[in-house]
């Protein structure tokens, strides 16, 4: 235990520590003990806070848990999210997003693009990619990757690959990517600027 556990007026125990994050155990104010399978609620860096090393837990007026870390504060609030542990090896820059026209969400991470229904849990449809750059829909709702050296063009159907024109380039990293109503395909990369594919053809 890094500082002083905290009892919030909901009666949740808060346990900083000092290389493990975070632990919350429900309703420990109602125990006598907490027994060994009593286990918490945990959160890390890897859930999203600033550090495992938590230096201060406190809850303010508004009943919100301020965590200072050793590398800054969070604040935890309720709110309708939920840990989804599928998604647990997130993308070197973050997570690229897909809203797709049928109301799933597209999520690549770092080596997996998971489709999420509107109601469901992720569903891996792309694996053993190297970091996903970016995500774009066509209009029949293949999925344009875009990869390294190349753009992987999947869907149910099957999959193909077209070369990137800056693959040689030192600096090319996709920043984003979009398809225009005559199905052409655009992105913007670090240090290669604007590239079009239409026809078979860059």
């Amino acid at each position: 235990i890094r500082a002083a556990p905290l009892f919030d007026r909901e009666g949740n125990l808060w346990v900083p520590t000092h290389h493990q994050g975070l632990h919350r155990f429900a309703k420990a104010q109602t125990l006598i003990t907490l027994q060994r399978d009593h286990a918490p609620d945990s959160m890390t860096r890897k859930d999203g806070l600033t550090s495992d090393l938590i230096n201060a837990v406190i809850e303010d007026n508004e009943g919100s848990i301020w965590v200072g870390t050793e590398e800054g504060v969070d604040r935890l609030r309720e709110a309708a999210l939920v840990r989804e542990p599928a998604l647990g090896k997130p993308a070197r820059f973050g997570d690229k997003l897909l809203a797709a026209r049928d109301g799933s969400v597209y999520i690549a991470q770092a080596d997996t693009v998971f489709r999420v229904p509107a109601s469901g849990k992720p569903e891996p449809v792309v694996r053993g990619l190297v970091e996903p750059e970016a995500l774009c829909e066509a209009e029949d709702g293949a999925l344009w990757i875009a990869l390294r050296d190349h753009i992987l063009v999947w869907s149910p159907a099957g999959e193909r690959r077209i070369p990137r024109p800056d693959r040689h380039a030192r600096h090319n990293i996709v920043y984003d990517c979009a398809i225009d109503p005559r199905g052409r395909y655009w992105m913007s990369a670090a240090g290669g600027g604007v590239h079009r594919y239409a026809n078979g053809r860059w």
